[in-house]
């Protein structure tokens, strides 16, 4: 009877090594696929917001960067002691998908560059511009344009961003039409 008690022990040895050997070989096929399937769910909900995500920094960065070659052109005609030009190219008064356009400020008579947007950097933004003439000259003195006016772009959503100039104060500032992507409304 003694060895019937010890064959039970080591059956119930042999028993339990053998099912604690089962928990550390890995996973089940369907604990496998609960988990992609639960994954996939997640990654499907998440995708939409990167792509606002991304949009919303195209636009923030589009509106920085016209800001600041306004302000660069600003800057330099009065540093210069020369009047600095800012030349819009294949933009018109109505808002557009196109990458072909240029925003570019020189030096009076084109032959020093300061600054450049492309258009090729924001080939899904629409992109529209206000004013009478396709060059905007900053004078030597004051800084100041010679024309008000305002870029207008906007994405998919047409949410419309504005980097305005006024001519009278020289203030160049970006507003929000609707006050979107935590710009101030525009007036």
């Amino acid at each position: 009877m003694g060895y019937w008690k010890i064959g039970r022990v080591i059956v119930s040895a042999i028993h339990f090594v053998h099912s604690g050997s089962r928990v550390k070989r890995g996973f089940t096929l369907l604990e496998l696929i609960i988990t992609l399937s639960v994954m996939m769910i997640l990654v499907g909900a998440a995708a939409p917001s990167f792509s606002k995500i991304i949009e919303e920094n195209e636009i923030r960065r589009l509106a920085t960067e016209i800001e600041w070659l306004l302000v660069q052109a600003k800057s330099e005609a009065v540093m210069r002691s020369n009047p600095v030009m800012v030349k819009v190219t294949n933009i018109t008064g109505t808002p557009n998908v196109s990458s072909d356009w240029l925003i570019e400020a020189s030096v009076s008579g084109g032959s020093t560059v300061i600054s450049r947007v492309v258009g090729s950097q924001f080939p899904k933004l629409k992109i529209s511009k206000r004013f009478n003439t396709d060059t905007i000259t900053f004078d030597s003195l004051t800084g100041r344009p010679n024309f008000n006016g305002h870029f207008a772009f906007s994405s998919a959503d047409n949410k419309i961003v504005k980097v305005m100039i006024n001519n009278v104060t020289g203030r160049l500032y970006v507003c929000s039409k609707e006050g979107d992507y935590d710009y101030s409304k525009c007036s």
